[in-house]
């Protein structure tokens, strides 16, 4: 059996694409961070992106497209990845908006 289970990662999204979406966002983060920082990581940034999710350290937010959205981004079904709050004394406490492009 694969870990973690395929039920327990759709506990977050609607769809499969929207999972595979923020996994793939998630994971691009997580290298690029590593790449800055010069960390070496031990696992694939995929594999950490996928154990975020499943332990909820990261939030998946899915929104209602609008018009700006639409026409700002490829696709108005892509989840926006969030930062899941922890409590106090472990890091940061405010959510965090991560990956997403606004335009004010």
């Amino acid at each position: 059996m694969l870990y973690p289970s395929m039920d327990k990662l759709m506990e977050s999204v609607d769809s499969r694409y929207s999972l595979v979406i923020a996994v793939a966002k998630h994971a691009r983060q997580i290298s690029d961070e590593a790449e800055k920082n010069h960390e070496i990581l031990d696992d694939k940034p995929v594999k950490l992106s996928i154990n975020d999710i499943a332990n909820k350290k990261v939030k998946i937010v899915m929104h209602e497209p609008d018009e700006e959205w639409e026409e700002s981004t490829g696709d108005e079904n892509d989840p926006v990845i969030t930062e899941a709050e922890q409590p106090e004394g472990e890091g940061e406490t405010e959510a965090e908006t991560v990956g997403a492009d606004t335009e004010e």
